[in-house]
């Protein structure tokens, strides 16, 4: 019987949900300013693109004008034929807030904090795995969704496996409707895929 591929990075993947992503997205969705701040701060950290916003350029809390950029993007209406033109938009407005800086995958990371799918995050890691060239965020998105597309049978089947393991993740008493909830939606997988590019992308780093 062949190996699911996927596996590894679906378990990795709903740990670090538990872990890290889903108190960032439930701070940004639900949150008081103080908290939304902080998970902006945290998640910056975590995925090491603080620096890429250099505190000079604010005149009130840490990552305030972040903040402000992410709660113009409406919630609802975007889609895969749109999500690019957000992206453009808010990288933009990110570029211009923190002194005119290249913000692409850190755009893609926080709006995915905001929204969740239809955004791809785009990330050196997952570029260099998939062949892409650097900047070239049209090329990164359309390869990414057909290999999202071609594998998503088995990201599917990995996700749903995890159902027998969670006594083994870092919540092992987390209610199993919504860890199935979880798993079954479609952000996780994306999110799935993005693990498995990323760790095979750094062998080529």
């Amino acid at each position: 019987m062949t190996r699911n591929k996927y596996k590894p990075a679906a378990f990795t993947y709903l740990n670090q949900w538990f872990l890290k992503d889903e108190r960032y997205v439930t701070a940004l969705s639900t949150g008081t300013g103080e908290e939304k701040l902080r998970a902006l701060q945290d998640a910056a950290g975590f995925y090491r693109i603080a620096r890429n916003l250099p505190r000079r350029h604010e005149d009130g809390p840490r990552f305030g004008g972040l903040l402000s950029i992410l709660q113009g993007v409406e919630t609802q209406g975007h889609t895969e034929a749109t999500i690019l033109n957000t992206v453009s938009t808010v990288g933009d407005q990110i570029s211009a807030r923190y002194g005119e800086r290249g913000v692409l995958s850190a755009t893609t990371k926080f709006l995915w904090l905001k929204l969740r799918s239809p955004v791809v995050i785009y990330d050196r890691q997952a570029r260099l795995e998939l062949g892409t060239r650097d900047g070239d965020v049209h090329a990164f998105y359309e390869a990414w969704r057909n290999r999202f597309r071609a594998d998503l049978d088995e990201i599917r089947e990995a996700s749903l496996a995890l159902m027998e393991v969670t006594d083994f993740c870092v919540r092992p008493a987390a209610d199993s409707n919504y860890v199935e909830s979880v798993v079954q939606s479609q952000w996780f997988h994306e999110r799935v895929l993005d693990i498995s590019l990323w760790q095979a992308g750094a062998s080529r780093d």
